[in-house]
């Protein structure tokens, strides 16, 4: 997976409220004893008493592991709840898409078509088999997003076993657009493969 981008800075908003966050429940640990207990067992039991002088684990290290604790939690699953990500903008995408692809190469063909999206608050893949050729993207982005659709695009690097093509390799763009009422995925593709980049459509359809 990889990060991805977003138009909006709700991403730095979420990093400081949960330092914030962080910062009150420590306090709250300090304030009812638990941080003192902490501190105890840190003194008393020397193969932690030893990591402790060595750096390697200290109570003073419990906000921060507080915040990344957070942090990961929201990102690996709270975001997906949806009113979080109604109002974060950040579309939950993850998912099996199974559709066509039509191909300016060959216009009367219709290409069997599967997308695997997989997504976290910050980083995402999307990984598209075909016959017989593979793809993985290397960068994306969110370019917008409403109650009914998400525009999004990623480049992408595609390996093919066909030795009929003029390259076994070769990368390209995917601009979509993602209904949300139909579970939908199409838009527009383009590629550098050999001397005559092609271009296309993409149609699917999200089956989990």
């Amino acid at each position: 997976m990889h990060p991805y981008s977003v138009e909006s800075m709700i991403r730095s908003s979420i990093k400081l409220y949960s330092i914030t966050l962080s910062v009150v429940i420590f306090l709250i640990l300090e304030e009812t004893g638990v941080i003192e207990k902490l501190i105890n067992i840190q003194d008393t039991y020397p193969v932690i008493s030893e990591l402790s002088r060595f750096s390697l684990f200290s109570i003073a290290f419990t906000p921060f592991i507080i915040y990344k604790t957070l942090f990961l939690l929201f990102d690996k699953w709270l975001w997906k709840w949806s009113f979080i990500s109604k109002w974060t903008g950040i579309p939950n995408l993850n998912g099996s898409y199974k559709g066509i692809l039509i191909s300016s190469f060959d216009k009367e063909k219709q290409i069997d078509m599967e997308l695997c999206i997989s997504q976290t608050f910050t980083h995402i893949s999307f990984v598209s088999t075909f016959g017989d050729s593979s793809s993985n993207s290397s960068l994306a982005r969110i370019l917008r997003d409403n109650d009914l659709i998400t525009c999004l695009d990623f480049i992408y690097e595609n390996q093919s076993d066909d030795f009929n093509v003029e390259s076994g390799h070769h990368t390209g763009v995917n601009q979509l657009t993602f209904n949300k009422k139909k579970n939908t995925l199409s838009g527009r593709y383009f590629n550098d493969r050999g001397t005559q980049p092609n271009k296309g459509r993409i149609k699917l359809q999200r089956i989990n």
